[in-house]
């Protein structure tokens, strides 16, 4: 059932469950769900020269892994197939829609179209009723806390790209992260709502300080934000040309796009696609400069865990155990909100 043949990402699905549902396989064949194998995890990062991925990790992947984290900590075969499909509204390029939408800060408007996605494949509904679940049960992954739950908790979701990408950035060997996922239960929290928890310190705290560097070194920072305003921006141009519609986004894959802008002979959009694969240095403004380059606000979302860990004397979260983890975020999240600009004028 796996996807990739990227063997780390095989061997990451196994420590998350040593049982692989063979209830999973046959929705891997629809639609709505194998376009995520299409679909860059890291919002198309690894199209450019701003990073150096050991490979490109997708949505499908990262849908899979979900899955089965929740299959290994619930069993609950409702529970594993919305988090199968929680991502199948996602635009090209991931989070870059929410970018297009104004949404970067929450980065929650590509889940408006699941229902509807869901609802439209022949595939998902004719396999739903084999199992006698309806599409009310699947379509809304909110119903699963341990899956989704509020900042700063540990949930099955971030828990799964918190370990994943220290893999595809090569920065952590698949040893370490068996032993950081292999330290974790489920109890509940003090919100009387399932939570994943550590019984270890350390532990919790190593996850914790990942979230951290993940977010700094790929998620939020200077790089990320950049390329997906002017992915959001190009994607803005295709649609006032008429190239592609709204609903496009949520159902083409991110090669359709690139495939769209070689057929086309509209020369700012030839532009706008060679600045994007080339850029590989911008700069930094504590205010807004005077300039006609392409400039954007580095203002987006920020993401971290805090963990709850369980001892024989407490339970507490890990910020109020570790200085270094409070350390670490308090100026994570105290980051300037700065502008980043282009040495040229988009498109031109």
């Amino acid at each position: 059932m796996h996807p990739s043949s990227h063997s780390d990402y095989q061997k990451l699905f196994a420590i998350f469950s040593e049982e692989q549902p063979d209830f999973i396989k046959p929705f891997l064949e629809a639609d709505v769900v194998s376009r995520l194998e299409h679909i860059s995890q890291s919002c198309g990062l690894n199209y450019t020269k701003l990073y150096d991925f050991v490979f490109g990790q997708t949505r499908l992947e990262h849908s899979i892994g979900v899955a089965l984290i929740i299959r290994h900590f619930t069993k609950d075969k409702k529970a594993t197939l919305a988090w199968l499909f929680h991502d199948i509204s996602h635009s090209v390029f991931s989070h870059v829609g929410d970018f297009l939408l104004w949404d970067a800060q929450n980065q929650e408007s590509s889940e408006q179209h699941t229902t509807h996605l869901l609802q439209n494949d022949y595939v998902i509904t004719h396999e739903l009723a084999k199992l006698w679940i309806s599409i009310l049960e699947v379509d809304d992954y909110t119903l699963y806390p341990i899956a989704d739950n509020d900042w700063p908790q540990l949930s099955a979701d971030r828990l799964e790209y918190t370990l994943s990408t220290p893999i595809v950035m090569n920065s952590q060997s698949l040893q370490e992260i068996a032993d950081i996922y292999n330290n974790i239960i489920v109890l509940e929290n003090e919100h009387g709502i399932d939570e994943l928890w550590f019984t270890s310190q350390a532990m919790a705290e190593k996850l914790a300080i990942i979230s951290i560097q993940n977010d700094s070194s790929c998620f939020s920072n200077h790089k990320s934000v950049l390329w997906m305003s002017l992915m959001a921006d190009m994607l803005k141009y295709m649609m006032r040309q008429d190239l592609v519609t709204h609903m496009d986004l949520y159902t083409l894959r991110d090669t359709d796009i690139f495939a769209i802008i070689r057929s086309e002979w509209d020369e700012t959009l030839k532009t706008m696609r060679k600045q994007i694969s080339t850029i590989s240095s911008y700069k930094i403004f504590e205010n807004k400069p005077t300039t006609s380059n392409f400039v954007v606000h580095a203002r987006c979302k920020k993401r971290y865990i805090d963990p709850l860990v369980k001892t024989q004397q407490w339970v507490q979260r890990i910020s109020e155990l570790s200085d270094t983890f409070k350390d670490l975020r308090d100026t994570h999240l105290a980051v300037r909100d700065e502008r980043i600009a282009t040495d040229f004028v988009f498109g031109k």
